[in-house]
């Protein structure tokens, strides 16, 4: 037999097999076919809703931290423009019928905002100040709020501090903002901006910018920049940004210190995040420049081990390396002073020893606050040897160590602080207040960088690690080293990153 008939006589016989793998190989195509049109059709739709909420938004800028307001004007040179935002989540409630909305898009914005699309009364839609909110159909719906209601947004108030440090605000972090609906603008183009490409319409309340500016104690600043290019040319944007960009918009600041000759790289978030550490560093040695690293951090109390009921309260201890400068303000022992700090020692200055009545060689314990992530605060001890006792002169004697928090270090008096954690008031003695008049946060002990960041830095260490990385100039002024190490600091700073 040959082949050709074997086949026609094997389709004869098996036809109705063969017909229904022919029938199933069509409906699976069929239904393959038309998922895939489905699909594509839906992703087509959500991408137009998507793109349709941008107005005529290209790129954005959204910063963990508020910067200057001004930025946007210096980068939106023509035929670019920039518009200043701040964007905030809160939830919403209506004044009256006490409707709760939550999830809200707050938009704090002016009329650059709406003149991002052409669409009629919208850009003219929202005031320049007052007290007043416009409401995008989807939110009003949710509220059954109409022109003339009340509403109030509960927001967070922004801090450069973490909550998960010691010094982050734990007390105070919402604030209520009452406002009354002037408008409400369908939940289409900008009225339905949003940044995150979600399929369900976004409730969003649009806030005249310098209302909510000065609700959150941010004059002049804003959180992120909208912009639109013609040419879609974001080369062009980022080196405008790298251009007109200056250490506040990242939350940075260089401290000269002319009486101990230093600059002082330091944070408004009171840590130095590790990128901005690292960019510092890498200035500083393309520059020449030596540093030195400081963590400060405060003691609940300073003590002797072996009396521990008698103790000094709320001190600063700083955790510094390397410690040629401080060893030079050693007190002569008889035996030979310490040619280093090792990891378990510890320096007291003269006024911290004679106050506890400390000689080399005590064991002093020290207790501390630790804020977990959830910024909940628990006490922890560590117990150190003494190694030696500082003079209360030159780099000894320097407030310096401690960045500046406004609540604790520009308060007249211990009494006075407001810190973001309990202080037992009846602790402070009058000799405290007689040093903190005198040496404001001048730190009264001393010990490594590795323990203090052993100690102090675990939990948080994304965070950062240091409170102030120290730049010493070799010969020029102070003056011509700052402009040196910001210039070098800015260039190695990526604004998308660190913004």
């Amino acid at each position: 037999m040959r082949l050709q008939t074997l086949y026609r006589r094997s389709l004869r016989h098996y036809w109705r097999a063969h017909l229904a793998v022919a029938l199933g190989v069509v409906a699976g195509t069929a239904t393959l076919t038309g998922a895939l049109l489905v699909g594509e059709s839906m992703r087509g739709s959500l991408r137009e809703a998507v793109l349709g909420r941008l107005g005529g938004i290209d790129y954005a800028l959204v910063a963990p931290r508020f910067f200057r307001e001004e930025l946007a004007t210096e980068i939106g040179k023509p035929p670019n423009r920039v518009c200043p935002v701040i964007l905030a989540r809160s939830s919403c409630t209506h004044a009256e019928s006490r409707a709760l909305a939550q999830r809200v898009n707050v938009i704090g914005c002016d009329d650059r905002f709406w003149q991002l699309v052409d669409v009629g009364s919208e850009s003219r839609a929202i005031p320049s100040a007052g007290r007043s909110v416009i409401l995008n159909e989807a939110l009003a719906d949710e509220l059954r709020a109409t022109p003339g209601d009340d509403i109030l947004l509960r927001l967070g108030k922004p801090s450069a501090v973490s909550t998960e440090t010691l010094l982050g605000r734990r007390d105070d972090t919402t604030l209520t903002l009452r406002l009354t609906v002037t408008s409400i603008v369908p939940a289409e183009g900008l009225g339905a901006f949003s940044l995150n490409p979600r399929q369900a319409l976004p409730r969003n309340a649009y806030v005249p910018l310098a209302t909510l500016q000065r609700a959150l104690r941010q004059p002049s600043s804003v959180n992120a920049l909208l912009a639109d290019t013609p040419h879609d040319d974001a080369s062009l944007l980022d080196a405008l940004l790298r251009q007109h960009l200056m250490l506040d918009d990242l939350g940075l600041r260089l401290r000269l210190n002319a009486k101990h000759d230093y600059v002082a790289v330091e944070s408004e978030a009171f840590l130095l995040e590790p990128a901005l550490e690292q960019a510092a560093r890498s200035a500083a040695a393309a520059s020449g420049i030596r540093t030195t690293a400081v963590l400060s951090y405060l003691a609940n109390t300073i003590a002797v081990a072996s009396r521990p009921q008698e103790v000094i309260p709320y001190s600063t201890v700083a955790a510094i390396e390397p410690a040629d400068e401080i060893l030079r303000c050693l007190i002569p022992m008889e035996r030979a002073s310490p040619t280093t700090l090792s990891s378990g020692d510890i320096l007291l200055n003269e006024w911290a020893a004679r106050d506890l009545r400390a000689v080399p060689g005590d064991r002093i314990q020290l207790s501390y606050y630790l804020a977990s992530p959830a910024g909940v605060l628990r006490t922890e001890e560590a117990t150190f040897r003494l190694a030696g006792v500082l003079h209360l002169q030159g780099p000894a004697a320097d407030p310096g160590f401690t960045p500046e928090y406004p609540g604790v270090t520009d308060s007249d008096r211990v009494a006075d602080w407001d810190p973001p954690f309990p202080l037992d008031l009846r602790a402070i003695r009058d000799v405290d207040e007689a040093y903190w008049n005198q040496y404001r946060a001048t730190p009264k002990a001393f010990i490594t960088l590795a323990d203090g960041q052993r100690l102090w830095a675990t939990e948080a260490a994304r965070l950062g690690r240091l409170t102030s990385l120290r730049l010493h100039p070799r010969a020029e002024s102070l003056d011509v080293t700052r402009a040196a190490v910001e210039r070098a600091l800015l260039g190695n700073l990526d604004p998308r990153r660190s913004a």
